[in-house]
């Protein structure tokens, strides 16, 4: 019988040991890993549930804000004749009123006649002397009572979106507000 050599003894240690190091890491490499991507699917969902409440939320806050702004407006202009809207101090007035009420929100305010042109304006715009005909909005605003606009640059070149409250009359008056975004 032949006795081993130190040699052998060495190699079938090593192998043992190196054997026994893969046997141990790959069952921790392959928790580890499933733990990782399950905390990652739990983790990105807790995350979406939460930007999905808060932009639900946000949604609300401002369909809110809109709603209030709108009737607001709906009803300056149930409440006064063309007549009255159409003077510069009383659009001032209502102009005032509507910033100390809606926190400084409004750009500017003014009453546009069917043919798109401003018959008074109170903001700090000099759009006194412009045309809406062919907006967009305009159009949008003849047909419906109360319309908001999406967001666009406009004539002043800078985001911002319309409430529009139109009352028909002979004339097709729209009374719109800007707000800045």
């Amino acid at each position: 019988m032949t006795t081993p050599s130190k040699k052998s003894y060495t190699n079938l240690r090593r192998h043992i040991i190196i054997t026994l190091c893969i046997v141990a890491i790959i069952p921790v490499i392959f928790i580890g890993g499933g733990v990782y991507f399950e905390y990652r699917k739990s983790m990105t969902a807790k995350i979406k549930n939460q930007l999905t409440s808060i932009v639900m939320h946000h949604k609300e806050s401002i369909e809110r804000f809109l709603h209030e702004a709108s009737a607001a407006m709906r009803l300056v202009v149930e409440l006064k004749s063309f007549e009255e809207i159409s003077q510069q101090n009383i659009l001032k007035l209502i102009f005032n009123t509507l910033q100390i009420d809606y926190n400084h929100a409004f750009e500017d305010i003014g009453i546009i006649d069917h043919k798109g042109n401003h018959v008074a304006y109170v903001g700090t715009h000099d759009l006194q002397t412009r045309n809406y005909s062919s907006s967009i909005w305009f159009k949008e605003a003849m047909e419906k009572q109360i319309y908001i606009s999406d967001v666009f640059l406009g004539y002043r070149n800078i985001p911002h979106f319309i409430i529009a409250v139109g009352r028909i009359l002979k004339n097709g008056v729209n009374f719109n507000a800007n707000i800045n975004f």
